[in-house]
């Protein structure tokens, strides 16, 4: 049997502490069988008037029946019979007796009312601030929010079926899971409601409701209804979105070997939504941010239809399919983010796919230097959010794909199908799915499982090459070089050699902390490739000839092994080198090496990089365009003003406008200054140009764009400039009391996302002054990524904290209690002298 990371060692203390508790699944006296929420929204007022009906089966015969639900107004719990019953009720939870045997049925009914909730419910609607924002009300619920809106155990292995009834105004719909049974309407009281029922069980983190006056759009998979639900007046940005889905669906079902498994699908592009997206069981609550317009689609497209792919995947992974407990929530995220990849694949083909799962790596990789590493499954950690993090996504999504390519094709699929069709409604563990590959393969993957899902960390290889030409042997030396506390990694490495006659491979069993292999080759190899389809999750450094990285960087196949070379290339940093480097970035075929390729022409930083990237401002993927207008940044150069400017006016793209800015500002060059300042009242996708805009005034004026920043950093500005705005505060104010003041209030924007973004600000500002602040976001009902960003800005301030928060906490409540008692005895002394 696998372990659990909490017996493979000592853990990573900067993710969980030094001495973190170990986190289990509840013990539950009851299971629930059916919910049904009813609810009537009063949202000028945002209060909910709530009555919850819920039949639970007892399973073990005792009495005590425990609800979470957070700043409830209580108005009754009672039985079906009107009968009142006895409970307690902390804030928190409610604890009531009942008289339940073992295998009975009860059904409890809550009546309570809700004043603006803290969290689980989002009233969206317009200000003086904002007078054209919609109104809109949705909830979202993942990790532990349900319990803020409606009664309920929230534990994700709970599952039942549901009900859920919305009363709102009469000119705004609701949207809920499962099929719509029933919508009336009150013409007294200018209301209507909408009763919509799940057939299947499913989590209480999914259940969902979303309200606006939306228009709906209306396709289908089969005889499924694929429907889409948007602010009116953006049908088309959501066809162009997610206009995808019914192929998406076709994929899956044809590839999982399970079809489709619930009554529709829905997506609702959601104002204000504070996730990407959320797979909301046959409902997913999506970012309006996806929506895009015609100019934007080619680069908008890679977000919109992978993050469309995603939630769809975790209707089979996460909804039909939940992990039992949060220790295991990569059996949802890693599953989904590799199968989004999947869908890359199938729709754009092999290098697009790859170059997703090389950004996943890379994106992991940064987490795990810079942050903190640990296993993927972990029962080690303070909240159920810390472990939404790029370790269960990105990391995990290349797990998949080394397993996919550990079985093949044909074996993974059928464990995909085994795996699916046996845990179909269910709440499953890491063990289930390794019992789902050994029913079908016959193959003990436990040590696959003890290695790169139970334990941290990744094979750090470092290769050295040399021929010897009298023997024609190709020598190879391999060695592990990852740190101590992260053990030697067994995997099978192939070496493929190629030579002017053709291509060679081998293949060996690398788990030794140094081997020494040596290979026959025919004539000295042109190439050599370690690892050449890049399936193993790894850093290496190999050690060999510029010529055989010039080689590679030519004719290897795979897009990732062309942008490793072009990264040893230059190294090498002379002219030369950057020649070789701009005409690949040139020739290519593929926008990703060439994206790569000129961002390191842009840290080369010399004449002849320059001259190369001024040649790729031609490219015609908008995605390669942007990347080296970033890097003709780097240079800092006046000159390139007159080469860049004209790209102001790329009407392909709305990112490369907005890349032009931020360059534009780096030069210094006081003459851009009304270029950027007019660029500000320029619309764009996502408002990517008045944000990167604000960076290009900060760049140009540094901490003379102070005003300017706190400007635009302020309720009344959209999302994305003020993100530039306080990111930027936090750059150039450091020491300042005004910047300071700034950031604090920012802590308690009516937007979650801009709370974040203040709370990431004050760590970068590392003054000790906002430690009261930060404190006190750790402490409140607020998103769990706030209180994240919170401790890690106070670690920041004070980086000898880094490996032990918990420490730290207990010494702040010491050191107040001693304050505390030198106050009182202070008085006490004044007292008795008087």
């Amino acid at each position: 049997m696998c372990l659990y990371s909490s017996f493979l060692g000592l853990p990573d203390p900067r993710f969980a502490g030094l001495s973190p508790k170990p986190q289990y699944a509840e013990s539950r006296n009851f299971k629930t069988t059916h919910v049904k929420i009813e609810l009537d929204l009063d949202i000028p007022k945002k209060t909910v008037s709530g009555v919850c009906t819920t039949s639970f089966k007892s399973m073990n015969g005792k009495s005590s029946l425990i609800l979470k639900a957070h700043h409830f107004k209580l108005l009754y719990v009672k039985d079906t019979k009107g009968k009142l019953l006895k409970y307690t009720y902390d804030d928190s939870k409610i604890e009531i007796t009942t008289d339940a045997e073992a295998d009975k049925e009860i059904t409890v009914v809550i009546g309570y009312k809700l004043q603006d909730p803290k969290l689980g419910i989002y009233f969206v609607g317009p200000d003086k601030h904002y007078p054209d924002k919609p109104v809109q009300v949705w909830s979202h619920s993942e990790s532990e929010d349900a319990p803020y809106w409606f009664p309920t155990q929230d534990l994700p292995n709970d599952k039942s079926t549901t009900e859920v009834v919305v009363t709102v105004p009469n000119n705004l719909m609701a949207v809920s899971n499962g099929t719509l049974l029933k919508s009336s309407e009150n013409k007294k009281e200018k209301t209507k409601t909408f009763h919509w029922k799940m057939s299947k069980p499913h989590s209480p983190y999914l259940v969902s409701f979303a309200v606006g006056d939306f228009e709906e759009l209306k396709d289908k998979w089969k005889n499924v209804p694929v429907i889409y639900y948007c602010q009116k007046g953006r049908g088309d940005d959501i066809k162009r979105a997610f206009g995808k889905t019914p192929q998406m669906i076709d994929f899956f079902s044809n590839k999982i070997g399970v079809s489709y498994p619930y009554e529709k699908y829905a997506q609702v592009a959601a104002v204000d939504f504070i996730f990407g997206g959320m797979e909301h069981t046959t409902v997913t609550t999506q970012t309006d941010d996806a929506l895009h317009d015609e100019r934007a689609h080619e680069e908008a497209k890679y977000f919109s239809e992978g993050l469309c792919a995603h939630e769809l995947a975790h209707q089979w992974f996460g909804d039909l399919i939940t992990c039992k407990d949060w220790s295991h929530l990569w059996l949802n995220e890693s599953f989904a983010t590799y199968f989004d990849a999947l869908y890359m694949e199938h729709e754009r083909g092999n290098d697009e796919f790859l170059y997703e799962l090389f950004q996943n790596a890379e994106s992991y990789f940064s987490e795990d230097k810079e942050k903190y590493r640990r296993p993927i499954v972990t029962n080690l950690f303070r909240r159920p959010n810390d472990l939404v993090d790029r370790h269960t996504y990105q990391k995990g999504s290349i797990i998949l794909h080394m397993l996919r390519n550990a079985l093949g094709d044909k074996l993974w699929w059928k464990v995909i199908k085994n795996y699916v069709q046996k845990n179909q409604d269910k709440a499953v563990e890491t063990l289930d799915f390794i019992e789902a590959i050994e029913d079908v393969t016959g193959m003990n993957m436990k040590k696959f499982f003890d290695q790169w899902i139970f334990s941290a960390g990744h094979p750090e290889y470092k290769v050295l090459y040399s021929w010897d030409a009298k023997t024609k042997d190709a020598c190879i030396h391999i060695s592990q070089n990852q740190t101590s506390d992260t053990p030697l990694f067994s995997a099978n490495v192939k070496f493929e050699f190629t030579t002017r006659s053709g291509t060679k491979t081998f293949e060996e069993l690398v788990e030794q902390k140094e081997q020494i292999l040596t290979y026959k080759i025919d004539s000295e190899p042109l190439m050599l490739r370690i690892d050449p389809d890049n399936v193993i999750l790894k850093r290496i450094e190999t050690v060999k000839p510029l010529a055989m990285w010039i080689f590679q960087l030519v004719n290897d196949p795979n897009v990732i092994g062309r942008i490793m070379a072009a990264g040893e290339i230059a190294k090498y940093g002379t002219l030369k080198e950057s020649e070789i480097l701009g005409e690949a970035m040139l020739k290519d075929k593929f926008w990703g090496v060439q994206a790569e390729i000129a961002a390191l022409l842009g840290q080369m930083k010399n004449t002849t990089a320059m001259e190369y990237l001024i040649k790729g401002l031609s490219l015609k993927h908008p995605a390669a365009r942007k990347a080296v207008v970033a890097a003709l940044g780097e240079f800092k150069d006046p000159k390139i003003i007159k080469d860049i400017k004209p790209l102001l006016d790329d009407k392909n793209s709305y990112l490369v406008p907005a890349e032009v800015c931020r360059t534009l500002g780096k030069t210094k060059d006081p003459s851009v200054e009304p270029l950027i300042m007019s660029m500000l009242t320029r619309a764009s996708w996502l408002d990517a140009i008045r944000a990167v805009a604000v960076d290009g005034i900060a760049h140009l004026k540094g901490a003379e764009s102070i005003e300017f920043l706190k400007k635009y950093s302020e309720y009344g500005n959209e999302e994305r400039p003020r993100f530039a705005a306080i990111r930027n505060l936090a750059i150039y104010g450091k020491g300042r009391k005004d910047v300071l003041d700034t950031l604090v209030a920012l802590t308690e924007d009516k937007y979650t996302l801009v709370q974040i973004s203040a709370a990431d600000a004050l760590g970068e500002l590392r003054d000790e002054r906002a430690i009261p602040v930060l404190e006190n976001l750790i402490k409140d009902d607020r998103d769990g990524r706030i209180k994240r960003a919170a401790e890690d800005a106070i670690k920041k301030i004070y980086p000898w904290l880094d490996t032990d928060i918990d420490s730290y906490r207990a010494s702040i409540e010491v050191r107040r209690e001693l304050e505390q008692k030198d106050k009182d005895l202070a008085a006490a002394k004044r007292s008795a002298e008087k």
